[in-house]
């Protein structure tokens, strides 16, 4: 690329150190137009760090700085890549930027550092994806899976299918070509490559909702009525008081979220307001909120109390609704608003939790609940095993490697094996070679899609459009 472009590559506001990357073919130029250093940035050895001081045009020092010189192709980008150490916090970051670009650069786009990787061969696309997966990654485990994609993972995987494919369809076009020269290529082997082929896909692809949980993460809406210990639930499982807990029903007006890792699964929490009927126009907003976060939830933690009387067991909260005919109203109406939220909740993934446990020496067990004092700690543990649990159900954790394709590998990984099925069926139809070599080309075509080598300019904005500039 013939310009050189320049951007603060960390996030804003104050640290200790903030970094600037220029990326281009008189990146070297354009830095020593800002840095004075000892040696003259033109002449010192690649890969070299060097003090200086930063100026601007008219001299005025701007920081002390330390600088990095990559020469490319041994860079991030391919291209000659300087970085600039400054002392953090906004003002000077933001200060030799603007000397930068008066010395020559030009403010890089979002992502357009990584772009250039990939269009200098330094990555494929894929590998590209996984850097922002890396910035974005909320556990350990996510970060895990970005490095493998980091490393070529999803890439190796695709392009050995690649590999076996280019060499089925090379045989079948010599075939094509020179029918009457050649040997045919033998039915066993056609078969046998489709089918080991497709199972590979097909393996590939049983992973991606898995991929998709580390990378979007779950939502878990904590839900019932008031005064249940909804908040100190999530405030057990985040270990940190973050929402206000009462004794008065109604303190949660409106929800309140944080992120916590659940066995490294991203887990967006979600407190809301307690489910009851109020003439409070404040508090009938909340509970109109809860209701669309209980929707929208991939998993709901349905929180019931241990009642005084010891009757606390999700069987009989449905049954003393009805035969219990001494209760005091205000029981009956709790029971009458739990009934509610478990009819709502019984066809949607939910956990139910029997919270207080410490407050009644004659509580009875129920399989179907899990019991927990949010006051001392019991049973939270289990809690969080429990949502893990709910939460792989149906998503295919990957087990060993953390190979996962993304959204756009998935889909264009589906895309190839149905390719791949078409050609299947040709060939067991005894249809022409043409036809079987059609289908094989589109699924290369599609698997092309992965690391770069079949998409267009259009796809490249959207995904480099999702980084940020320094990146």
């Amino acid at each position: 690329m013939a310009d050189t472009i320049a951007a603060i590559a960390t996030a804003t506001g104050e640290g200790g150190l903030a970094l600037l990357r220029v990326s281009g073919p008189e990146a070297v130029a354009v830095a020593a137009g800002c840095v004075r250093t000892r040696t003259p940035l033109e002449g010192v050895p690649t890969h070299t760090v060097h003090h200086g001081w930063a100026r601007d045009a008219a001299g005025r020092r701007l920081d002390e700085v330390l600088v990095t010189v990559m020469r490319g192709p041994r860079s991030y980008t391919g291209e000659d890549v300087v970085e600039i150490g400054v002392h953090g916090g906004s003002v000077s970051a933001r200060r030799v930027l603007r000397t930068l670009l008066e010395s020559g650069a030009r403010l890089a786009e979002r992502g357009e550092f990584t772009r250039r990787a990939y269009v200098n061969g330094r990555m494929d696309l894929s590998q590209a994806e996984a850097v922002i997966d890396l910035i974005r990654a909320r556990t350990e485990r996510a970060a895990d899976s970005a490095l493998a994609g980091l490393a070529g993972g999803v890439a190796a995987r695709t392009l050995a299918v690649e590999s076996r494919l280019v060499d089925l369809l090379a045989r079948i076009e010599v075939n094509l070509d020179f029918n009457e020269d050649v040997e045919a290529v033998g039915a066993d082997v056609v078969g046998a490559t489709l089918r080991e082929c497709i199972a590979e896909l097909d393996e590939l692809q049983r992973r991606a909702p898995w991929g998709r949980r580390l990378r979007e993460g779950a939502t878990v809406v904590l839900v019932g009525r008031p005064n249940v210990g909804k908040s100190s639930i999530f405030n057990a499982l985040l270990a940190d008081e973050r929402a206000l807990v009462s004794p008065t029903p109604g303190t949660t007006r409106d929800w309140i979220e944080a992120w916590i890792d659940v066995d490294g699964i991203p887990v967006r929490l979600v407190d809301t307001a307690g489910m009851r009927v109020t003439k409070d126009d404040i508090e009938s907003e909340g509970v109109r909120r809860t209701l669309q976060r209980e929707h929208e939830a991939d998993l709901r933690l349905v929180v019931l109390a241990v009642a005084e009387t010891g009757n606390e067991n999700t069987n009989e909260v449905r049954n003393d609704v009805d035969n219990d005919a001494d209760k005091n109203t205000r029981d009956e109406t709790h029971h009458e608003e739990d009934l509610r939220i478990l009819s709502r909740t019984e066809k949607r993934p939910r956990i139910i939790v029997r919270n207080k446990t410490d407050l009644s020496e004659r509580a009875r067990s129920d399989p179907s609940e899990l019991r927990v004092s949010a006051r001392t700690g019991d049973g939270i543990a289990a809690l969080r095993e429990a949502i893990a649990r709910e939460l792989d159900a149906g998503v295919g954790r990957s087990p060993g490697d953390d190979v996962v394709p993304g959204e756009r590998h998935a889909d264009a990984i589906r895309r190839a094996a149905a390719s791949l099925e078409l050609a299947r069926g040709s060939w067991k139809a005894g249809r022409t070679e043409e036809l079987l070599a059609g289908d094989v080309r589109d699924a290369l075509t599609a698997l092309g899609e992965i690391t770069g080598k079949s998409v267009g300019e259009a796809v490249l904005d959207r995904i480099f459009a999702g980084f940020c500039i320094g990146k």
